[in-house]
């Protein structure tokens, strides 16, 4: 039942309000909860820990991901950096690793800088995941949002996020609840949230 939650975006959906939430669900305590959402948007054969949406809309939510991401920094609380540091020095360098591998496989690097201090990794997000870097696989376990995009649908989406062999919890957002609630019941989950953060269900507060 492990993490690597899935966010979907649909096409009618309001990509403020999905943006809102999908940062808030991906990096509160830096990622380091099992139902942190992992991005996989839709491009083709790509998705990610994981926001899926299609191409259609892909550019407007990565630049809304992006400028939320780009407010929130990683360091000593009583500086005033919103995130925390990582449960030690090797989830880190794991974590960078991951970047790493998902940048060279061909993953867009949209913020970030590929670099560490210590247990201290700042917001990384990359568009365009490749489905086969270990970013799109495995649970990163720290402040990563990825997308990844397809064009063939909500079928397709839907294909993406149950090819994943973790299950624990995923997200919907959409206008039309009939087809939130389509999509939430085709996918291979513990739980499915409508318009709402994968992590609602531990109704953790305060990081907003």
């Amino acid at each position: 039942m492990g993490g690597k939650a899935a966010a979907v975006v649909l096409d009618d959906a309001d990509l403020d309000v999905a943006a809102d939430k999908i940062v808030f669900a991906g990096l509160m305590h830096a990622g380091q909860i099992c139902m942190s959402t992992v991005l996989p948007a839709i491009h083709r054969v790509n998705m990610k820990e994981r926001v899926i949406c299609s191409d259609k809309i892909g550019d407007q939510l990565v630049s809304k991901l992006a400028d939320r991401m780009k407010a929130l920094s990683a360091g000593d609380e009583s500086e005033g950096h919103k995130l925390p540091c990582l449960f030690r020095k090797s989830s880190a360098k794991g974590v960078l690793e991951m970047l790493e591998d998902a940048v060279t496989s061909g993953g867009k690097l949209v913020v970030g800088d590929l670099k560490r201090q210590g247990a201290i990794i700042q917001p990384h997000l990359i568009d365009y995941c490749p489905i086969s870097c270990k970013l799109f696989i495995e649970e990163s376990f720290g402040p990563v949002l990825s997308v990844s995009r397809v064009n063939d649908g909500i079928q397709a989406m839907i294909d993406l996020v149950n090819s994943s062999e973790y299950t624990l919890t995923n997200s919907v957002y959409g206008a039309n609840i009939e087809d939130c609630m389509t999509v939430a019941k085709a996918l291979r989950s513990g739980s499915a949230h409508i318009n709402g953060p994968s992590v609602s269900v531990d109704r953790l507060h305060g990081f907003e």
